[in-house]
């Protein structure tokens, strides 16, 4: 099992940093050479603010996963949870907004738990920082994207 939590300072409206976050299918636009980083996120299944994805991410540079399927959750402007529901990974993860004086605090929280036999062996040595590496970078990527809009 990994546990992150991360925050970043983002200097943008939070209407603003919730229409990116809100705007999955162009996640893997964000920073397309970055080691970390959504590299697919399709959406397969809307109904209302609940989404079921496809998607695909890089993780330090060397570890390209495997397309999986998750359920997000969002409650406009507030949060954005995920369910990872099919693939080589299981637990959750979820973004809250706030407003800060400099803009917006963004916090990205995750509990994730592999389910394949040598995937627990990289986690159980690395896992957490990778996790957090990988989560660090999603909120560097979307304060690029945000601040420069």
């Amino acid at each position: 099992m990994a546990v992150t939590e991360n925050s970043r300072i983002i200097k943008a409206s939070r209407d603003k940093v919730w229409d990116l976050i809100a705007d999955m299918e162009n996640w893997s636009n964000w920073a397309p050479n970055a080691k970390n980083r959504v590299v697919y996120h399709h959406i397969i299944e809307k109904t209302q603010n609940v989404l079921i994805c496809e998607e695909i991410e890089q993780i330090s540079g060397f570890f390209k996963g495997t397309k999986h399927i998750d359920k997000y959750i969002l409650t406009p402007k507030v949060k954005m949870e995920e369910v990872l529901i099919e693939g080589y990974l299981s637990g959750q993860a979820e973004i809250t907004l706030s407003d800060s004086p400099e803009g917006t605090l963004a916090v990205a929280r995750a509990d994730i738990t592999p389910k394949e036999t040598w995937l627990k062996i990289v986690y159980f040595f690395v896992g957490g920082m990778l996790l957090h590496r990988f989560w660090d970078d999603f909120l560097a990527q979307l304060a690029a994207i945000a601040e420069n809009a």
